[in-house]
């Protein structure tokens, strides 16, 4: 399974690090470069907020999925049950992400 990180976290790193560059540096080629990796910095937090979470109806998800699972015959394996519910709504998720990602 993919691992993925909260935006919230990711910008709060890049946060972290745009402190953590040297503001006092007499050498001009070290301000350049200083200045240079703040920019990158601020044009990826930029990014980060141009990216959109799409939301999805949860309750209604469920219902929908649970009548489906209800109807198919399970013969009590109630583990087999668990996989597949958590594998769809895992792809569920991911296939939500993808869209919002292509701006869908």
């Amino acid at each position: 399974m993919a691992q993925y990180i909260p935006k919230a976290t990711v910008a709060a790193e890049i946060k972290r690090r745009i402190k953590e560059i040297p503001k006092n540096e007499t050498d001009k080629r070290l301000r350049a470069v200083y200045g240079n990796e703040a920019f990158v910095l601020m044009e990826l937090l930029s990014f980060l907020d141009t990216i959109k979470v799409k939301e999805v109806d949860l309750k209604k998800e469920i219902q929908m999925f649970s009548m489906g699972l209800a109807m198919k015959e399970n013969n009590g394996d109630w583990e087999k049950d668990i996989a597949v519910t958590a594998k769809h709504f895992f792809e569920l998720g991911m296939a939500v992400s993808n869209k919002a990602q292509k701006g869908e």
